[in-house]
């Protein structure tokens, strides 16, 4: 970094778009892109690196199996129903509270729902999400 918080190679004054873009820093890459989903959708592990998930339709977004440094975030446009559905041996802790090996996380239907979703550890995934609940398996 090069003069304070500023990336090297970009201005404090400089506009950068960022959306599936590649960022590299000495010795990690990050891929930021984002996904509008109408329909569900079986997530491959390359789309949970990074990936941003709008979602404007009643859908499951179901994850690959863990590992360490995945991490997602799913909006709703709209006021739709949507889960994210982890692989069925890993958990989601849901705002701190385990959930049982399988079980997926279900939004209130209202448009703006948000869920944070993070690797946690080997056993599953962490989310922080605006009031989401225990979906069941």
């Amino acid at each position: 970094m090069q003069g304070g918080n500023v990336p090297i190679g970009i201005s404090s004054t400089e506009t950068v778009a960022l959306t599936n873009k590649t960022i590299a820093a000495e010795s990690n890459t990050v891929t930021i892109f984002t996904e509008a989903h109408a329909t569900s959708h079986t997530l491959s592990a390359a789309e949970c690196y990074g990936g941003v998930y709008y979602v404007t339709g009643a859908a499951t977004l179901t994850l690959p199996a863990v590992a360490a440094g995945m991490h997602i975030v799913v909006h709703t446009v709209g006021a739709v129903a949507v889960s994210v559905d982890p692989n069925a041996s890993d958990l989601i802790y849901l705002d701190g509270t385990a959930l049982d090996d399988g079980d997926k996380i279900t939004n209130a239907s209202t448009a703006g729902d948000v869920a944070v979703i993070t690797y946690y550890d080997a056993t599953g995934w962490y989310a922080s999400t605006n009031s989401w609940t225990d979906g069941g398996a």
